[in-house]
């Protein structure tokens, strides 16, 4: 008794806790949190609910929402009483109520044919499952009892039509042993596409089957009606499908009938019926199709069908276990309208078929009794027709024929293709033309096939595009086709090939390919070829008239390509070989490792390939890509091997005469060049080769040598790739080129250095070293410095990139140098940099020196008169839709300790800071010391903000206490300066426009020079070496000699009294020694820059003008034409000299200087103002005086 209380106070608790924890997994808000819970591992199945309730007899569901590739379901409530003890207990699933409410499927994103698959997949069911019913065993007795399923789907309508909504109803039960329970399904689909042939379809379906007590079917039939709505089918319109599986008397009968009605007439479409004995898999049937378009066309919702019609018959058998089949029948028909299916096939038109056959298959072999099949378009275009029956072993190592009597198995004749029927099944290519012709028979015996010509391809008119581009134009093809099937091999052949075109380009040849049955074995390939071809290749090249030929025996495997023959040769319209490639021995080209082995052992010659002389002028791709002229002499490579490394060798120097490239107006920019070359291949693989062209050396017509270089590229799987680059260039002859006129300045120079790159997996790096040496000005003789450039570029595995260039000038122990410096990354955004320019000491005279190498004017031979040409419209410039900057962002610090010109200009500290960022380009800061006293500075600030003028230039400038006379002394030593002052500067300036050319284009400003004391010159003749008197004295003596008398000789003292002064009055303004100067000029919008105000004041002179440069385009500002009118008033000498030339008008300013009658002007430019025809007019006027 005591063991037996602990005993059952243990399985008292025990049974409390089953009982808690079946009441927990009973409780709703356990359920949900568990299937959540399940959910949450398979984020993939996008379902969620509301709320979850289940029992033991009953389940709720309600909130549903399901997702899956487009397809939403959402289900407001479903209920379901069963009983779960009758399951666990008797196995009998029993369903007495199944309730779903507030269904709705949108499936606009789903192909709209998936329904009807399913349907047709459904329907088909009982006829290819012979024997269904027989084999159908449930686990477990089923009985379900009522079930009411409703909701709305709605279904994507096609390109251009309104979604189509379908409501729709599910009810029925009554599903029990020993009695027939059915489900009955009502719909409606309607199309609200407006004019829609079809409104709406009517779906009404019933679905019966009756299972037995010992949990099988004995009968299972479907009903589908569907009935069509629209203003064109008032007296109905109605597709019913039924099937049906039933057993009795040990008979099981299947049958499937679609059947129309249409104004009250019924037809069928299709009919199958089959019978086999019960529990048996083996029977027979038949089948029956009359269908046309106009009796299912509106069940797909007025979507348009092909027009049709077909009919047909047959019969067939099934023995399940012995894997057997027969099929006879007959089938032909029409079809039209294609175009319903695809735009593409609007060019095939009405077809008509015709087809009989008789087919049958067992586990052994495949038998074809007969087929014929014809195919006719507007005339018969293919007919297939067997010639005895086939039969095809299954069971053998390779398939075995076999066929009772002789001759040929089947024939096949292709009577009128049109090539508009190919065209739909042709991607990116637009083929027509005539038609397809040609005719084959099939023959064959054991494991042998073949297919035999008995007449050949043709093709008329064949015409090719691609892209509006004409490839083949009216060409015709004939050809001989045939194949071959062996147990071991597989043989397609091509014989008397014949391509022509009315253009006369020709192309024949024949091929021959060999595949072993074994698809990874070795195909090999045998063919030659011959084409003459005037015109077919224009469209690819502007090649000209070639001719080609060739020939190759070769196999093809996975692993190596062997090459027992090859040759192939080029040439022109006259015959004139251009390319020739002739092997010399077989060869074997590994295709994993790229290495080429020869047939025999050791170093050995494979190949050889030859350059034929070519006259550059005379051949058109030539000419397309350069206007070149020059000659190409002959030269042969050879072609070797050894161990795997291939070596292609000139065996002489390439040479090329007389080399000329024409620039945009026709004149030479290289004239006349000779190039001698030794150009070299050396490949052992992917990662070991070398390209060098060994020593190069290019001469000018006069055989002086400009340019000796060398380059090479080589690859090695340790270093990977290097390249060097070496040149030796002598200045002065490189002058007589035209593209390189700059240099012409020089008596004397070389330049020399080197360029070297590397390549290892994402690291890059390229530097180079560049000596500029000997280098003599002709103009004095005058030696330059030495320069040495010197540059490096890399990128580092992780994307960083780095720049430097180091520039450093040596003249006698005085350098000068400056750096560039740049570091920057790429990253998703753009390239973020910093960057910055320095140097210690630059001597401007050298810079400018070297400088003018480059920017020296090219003499151009004089060209031939030209003919007027009609002024172009010019084109609209388009805005930059993003800053010519875009991707680019970062920083540019500019510091150059010293920069002088001579002993008299020196700057030093110069300084900047630019910036660049998304939508503005600024330089924040520049400045620097001139001479220890004057200070620059400048700012300029360009923003992109779109439109139609995207770009805005803003800026300042100024210049305080500026030695211009000392800085003008620098500059041209040779001259006196025509300002020798302490000057001030200060300006502004802005502009706008589409792109960066138009924006400084337009770029607008002013600035004010103002001194207080100092020199002007502006006024200072521009030669002293005859006076005014001199000239005028020689005038009139020799107007004396012509006329004598004492008049003229007292008229020639008197002129020689006025015009000394003249010279006098030239002397007291050339040079002004002023109190106050003022400037103030403005660039107008016709780029001129126009002088608002001059204003000179001296003790003896005060001078006020206005003028302009003439902008002219390509010339530096201070070289442009200058014009200035000026009014001049004076006090003391020069008032005096004015008042012995009677010039001045007898009035005074507001500040006392006596006025000039005449206006003054000053021509010339800037760097060279010429005041002579003031003088010139003083002295002229004085003359007239006294002759009058």
């Amino acid at each position: 008794m005591k063991l037996v209380r602990p005993l059952l106070l243990t399985l008292a608790i025990l049974f409390a806790l089953v009982a808690l924890a079946i009441g927990v997994a009973l409780v709703p808000a356990v359920q949900q949190w568990a299937v959540r819970r399940a959910l949450a591992g398979h984020p993939e199945l996008k379902l969620d609910f509301a709320s979850l309730s289940a029992g033991p007899s009953r389940a709720r569901l309600s909130g549903v929402r399901f997702e899956q590739q487009g397809l939403v379901v959402a289900v407001e409530n479903v209920e379901a009483d069963f009983s779960a003890w009758q399951f666990l207990l008797h196995k009998h699933v029993q369903v007495d109520r199944l309730v779903a409410t507030g269904i709705a499927v949108d499936a606009t994103q789903l192909a709209p044919a998936r329904a009807s698959q399913a349907v047709g997949a459904s329907a088909g069911a009982p006829v290819v499952a012979p024997g269904a019913l027989g084999r159908i065993q449930l686990p477990y007795t089923l009985q379900v009892g009522e079930v009411q399923i409703a909701g709305r789907a709605t279904l994507a309508g096609g390109p251009g039509r309104a979604p189509l909504t379908v409501d729709f109803q599910l009810n029925g039960g009554g599903i029990a042993p020993a009695q027939e329970g059915s489900l009955l399904l009502k719909a409606k689909i309607v199309d609200a596409t407006p004019a829609a042939t079809v409104t709406a379809l009517r779906v009404d379906g019933r679905l019966a089957v009756r299972e037995t007590v010992d949990r099988s079917f004995d009968r299972a039939s479907l009903m589908l009606a569907l009935d069509a709505e629209g203003p064109q089918f008032s007296d109905g319109h109605q597709l019913k499908l039924t099937a049906g599986m039933e057993s009795a008397a040990g008979q099981e009968n299947l049958t499937l009938a679609l059947d129309t009605q249409q104004a009250g007439k019924s037809a069928n479409v299709l009919k199958i019926a089959s019978s086999l004995p019960t529990g048996k898999l083996e029977g027979a049937g038949s089948w029956e199709l009359h269908a046309t378009t106009a009796q299912i066309e509106a069940f797909f919702l007025g979507r348009p069908l092909p027009k049709f019609a077909t009919n047909g018959s047959g019969r067939f058998t099934f023995n399940a276990p012995a894997h057997a089949a027969t099929l006879q029948g007959e089938l032909d028909g029409n079809v039209a309208a294609l175009e319903t299916l695809d735009p593409t096939l609007r060019a095939v038109g009405a077809v008509r078929f015709q087809t009989a056959f008789d087919l049958a298959a067992d586990r052994d072999a495949a038998r074809l009794n007969r087929l014929q099949l014809k195919l006719d378009g507007e005339q018969p275009v293919l007919a297939l027709e067997t010639t005895r029956p086939i039969a095809l072993s299954l069971g053998q190592t390779a398939p075995q024929i076999a066929a009772p009597g002789s001759g040929p198995l089947a024939k096949l004749t292709v009577q009128q293709l049109p090539l508009a029927w190919v065209r739909p099944f042709v991607t990116g290519l637009d083929v027509s033309g005539g038609f397809v012709r040609g005719e084959w028979t099939l023959e064959g015996q054991g494991s042998e096939m073949q297919l035999r010509p008995t007449s050949p391809l043709q093709i008329d008119s064949l015409t090719v595009v691609q892209g509006g581009r004409r490839l083949v134009d009216r060409a015709a093809i004939s050809v001989q086709t045939s194949a071959s099937v062996a147990p071991t091999r597989v043989t397609a052949a091509m014989r008397e090939l014949s391509l022509r075109t009315p253009a006369g380009d020709s192309i024949s040849g024949e091929a021959e390919v060999e595949m072993p049955a074994d698809a990874t074995s070795a195909l090999t390939v045998r063919g030659k070829f011959a084409a003459d071809l005037p015109r077919l290749l224009e469209t690819f090249a502007p090649v000209g008239h070639v001719k080609l030929q060739g020939d190759i025996d070769a196999t093809l495997s996975p692993q190596q390509a062997e090459v027992r023959s090859f040759h192939a040769a080029l040439a022109d319209g006259a015959d004139r070989q251009l390319l020739s490639a002739v092997s010399v021995q077989p060869s074997t080209l590994d295709l994993k490792t790229l290495q080429l082995r020869a047939a025999g052992a050791g170093a050995a010659e494979v190949a050889r390939l030859k350059i034929g002389a070519m006259d550059f002028a005379a051949l058109p791709f030539v000419q397309a890509v350069l206007p070149l002229r020059g000659q190409l002499l002959a030269s042969e490579f050879k072609v070797s091997v050894d161990a795997g490394r291939v070596a292609v060798l000139p065996l002489a120097p390439v040479q090329l005469r007389e080399l000329t490239v024409l620039g945009e107006t026709k004149q030479p920019r290289v004239d006349r060049v000779s190039i001698a070359t030794s150009p070299s291949l050396e490949f052992a693989g992917l990662g070991e080769w070398k390209i060098a062209t060994g020593e190069t050396t290019l001469s000018n017509r006069d055989k002086a040598v400009w340019l000796t270089t060398a380059a090479e590229v080589k690859a090695t799987e340790q270093d990977g790739i290097r390249s060097t680059l070496t040149f030796n260039a002598d200045l002065a002859a490189l002058a007589a080129q035209p593209a390189f006129a700059a240099a012409r300045v020089l008596a004397t120079g070389r330049a020399s250095g080197e360029i070297r790159g590397a390549l290892a997996g994402k690291a890059v790096q390229v530097e180079g070293r560049t000596t500029l040496n000997n280098l003599t000005l002709r103009d004095g003789d005058q030696p330059l410095p030495v320069a040495n450039l010197n540059f490096r570029a890399a990128r580092s595995p992780d994307g960083r990139l780095s720049f430097e260039a180091p520039v450093l000038l040596d003249r006698l122990g005085q350098r000068s140098d400056i750096k560039l410096t740049v570091e920057a990354v790429r990253r998703s955004d753009g390239v973020l940099f910093e960057a910055k320019v320095a140097g210690e000491h630059l001597d401007l005279a050298d810079l400018v020196a070297l400088a003018a190498l480059a920017g020296a004017p090219v003499q151009a031979a004089a060209a031939p008169e030209s003919r007027p040409v009609a002024a172009v419209a010019a084109r609209p410039v388009e805005p930059d839709a993003r800053p010519f900057w875009r991707g680019v962002r970062g920083e540019l610090t500019l510091d150059v300790k010293s920069i002088t010109r001579g002993k008299d200009w020196a700057m030093t500290g110069l300084s900047g800071f630019v910036v660049l960022d998304e939508q503005r380009a600024a330089v924040q800061q520049l400045q620097g010391l001139i001479n220890e006293k004057s200070r620059l500075g400048a700012r300029a600030d360009l923003r992109f903000s779109g439109g139609a003028t995207p770009y805005r230039l803003t800026g300042n400038f100024s210049l305080t206490d500026f030695d211009a006379g000392a800085a003008l002394k620098a500059f041209d030593p040779g001259k006196p300066p025509t300002l020798e002052a302490i000057v001030t500067v200060a300006g502004g300036f802005s502009g706008d426009g589409a792109n960066l050319d138009q924006t400084i284009d337009r770029t607008r400003g002013q600035f004010q020079l103002t001194s207080r004391q100092g020199i002007f010159r502006g006024l200072k003749r521009t030669s002293e070496k005859v006076s005014v008197a001199t000239k005028a004295v020689d005038a009139v003596a020799a107007l004396g000699s012509l006329f004598g008398g004492d008049k003229m000789k007292g008229v020639a003292e008197k002129v020689a009294g006025q015009s000394y002064q003249v010279d006098q009055l030239a002397q007291s303004l050339g040079e002004i020694q002023f109190d106050q100067l003022s400037i103030r000029a403005t660039r107008d919008d016709a780029l001129n820059l126009r002088l608002d105000e001059l204003a000179l004041l001296s003790p003896e002179v005060r001078l006020i003008g206005k003028g302009s440069v003439t902008h002219v385009a390509g010339k530096p500002l201070l070289d442009q034409p200058l014009s200035v009118s000026y009014s001049l008033a004076a006090r003391g000498k020069v008032e005096q000299l004015l008042g012995k030339m009677r010039v001045l008008d007898g009035t005074k300013d507001d500040l006392g200087y006596s006025k000039m009658k005449d206006i003054g002007t000053i021509g010339g430019t800037l760097s060279k103002p010429d005041p002579s025809q003031f003088f010139l007019k003083l002295a002229q006027s004085k003359l007239s005086d006294f002759l009058n």
